[in-house]
């Protein structure tokens, strides 16, 4: 997939901008606080019907207007365009989006039509931060992979808030009629253990691309392992009926500390991803180098399996990657994206960029300029 044009209006600091990208490597070039982030911000719209940086669609509105609009120009692998609308009213606090002219009947319904990585610095937090990061990044991918999981992920946490409701608000009181809860508990089973098991599955496939990918990108000998955690505990290769019997039986006698507590004490949402490298924990003891390139790794890896996947090149977006590299790892790792498709990638200079060599020769730039942008020769 390859985005060809992007106008929006009223986003951020732009108050109207059009870019036309090429199918390589576009560069956007421009100091600090200038408006390069909000483009590629306006690009995850088209794929993720939101900001990779906020999910409030009121954040991203310009100060002082009632609405913003981003209209991008796709083209699949397969040759076909499509043109995607996205409009947001503050007044009224509705989005709506159109593809081809045809309005979508809910947002949800865009995800996994035009897939998309994004690689930011809040990105490091997956490998740093704590398990929700994670989780997040297994559902962004599988989200755009499978409709059914993205289905299943909104019912599960529907199903999740409402079972909450009832155990918050028997918490220390007489009790809670087991009739009302079962039949929230019988569908939180369902829908996590389908959950739970697409998860698993998932982190198995993934694993292989990822320990190739890292081979490529750090050259080195070190031993990679990631892991599915879950509660309840299952072995490799359970299938959702087994988890789906774990699941129950934990929930049975964990009941009372629930109630205890207010709160679903098992299922997807307590997943975690156990990363190690040379069998240490990622967590507390890589390096500040070794986030940076298993991060990018796995970036690199999530294009790899969705474009296998879906049989479409997702576009690749690269926010600030560049400012703490040296300039050997920056040109090998411009080597390496330039394989992968279309990317969109942000620098506050154009140093890392100016070789002669072919990658760099047809890469297109832009300077952005307190929310404009400009083709550059």
């Amino acid at each position: 997939m390859n985005v060809e044009s992007l106008c929006v209006r009223n986003f951020r600091n732009h108050h109207e901008s059009a870019l036309e990208f090429g199918e390589g490597m576009n560069i956007l070039v421009g100091g600090n606080g200038q408006g390069k982030t909000n483009i590629l911000e306006a690009i995850s719209y088209l794929g993720l019907t939101k900001s990779f940086f906020s999910a409030a669609d009121a954040t991203v509105l310009q100060y002082g207007e009632n609405g913003f609009s981003v209209d991008g120009s796709v083209v699949s692998c397969a040759g076909s365009s499509h043109a995607v609308q996205i409009r947001f009213d503050r007044l009224t606090g509705l989005k709506e989006i159109s593809i081809n002219g045809v309005l979508l009947d809910r947002p949800t319904s865009l995800i996994g039509r035009f897939p998309v990585v994004v690689l930011s610095p809040e990105s490091s937090r997956i490998t740093s931060g704590p398990p929700g990061e994670r989780r997040r990044f297994l559902d962004m991918v599988l989200a755009q992979r499978s409709r059914s999981y993205l289905e299943d992920l909104l019912e599960y946490r529907r199903v999740l808030r409402q079972r909450n409701r009832l155990l918050f608000e028997a918490k220390g009181s007489r009790g809670l009629d087991e009739q009302i809860l079962d039949p929230w508990t019988e569908n939180l089973v369902r829908t996590g253990s389908r959950i739970m098991a697409r998860r698993r599955e998932f982190v198995s496939e993934f694993l292989k691309v990822l320990l190739r990918t890292h081979q490529s990108l750090a050259g080195s000998q070190d031993e990679i392992e990631v892991s599915y955690r879950s509660i309840p505990a299952v072995s490799d290769g359970a299938d959702s009926s087994t988890i789906a019997a774990e699941f129950c039986t934990t929930l049975e006698t964990s009941r009372t500390e629930e109630m205890r507590r207010g709160l679903t004490l098992a299922g997807p949402q307590r997943d975690d991803l156990v990363m190690t490298l040379n069998r240490m924990s990622v967590q507390d003891h890589a390096s500040q180098g070794q986030h940076k390139t298993l991060l990018l790794s796995m970036k690199i890896a999530e294009c790899d399996y969705l474009s296998s996947a879906l049989e479409e090149n997702p576009v690749l977006l690269l926010d600030d990657l560049f400012g703490e590299l040296d300039m050997e790892r920056s040109e090998r790792i411009v080597r390496l994206i330039s394989t992968l498709g279309q990317s969109i990638i942000t620098a506050t200079s154009d140093k890392t960029f100016g070789g002669t060599g072919t990658v760099n020769a047809n890469a297109r730039r832009f300077l952005v300029k307190s929310g404009t942008c400009e083709a550059l020769a």
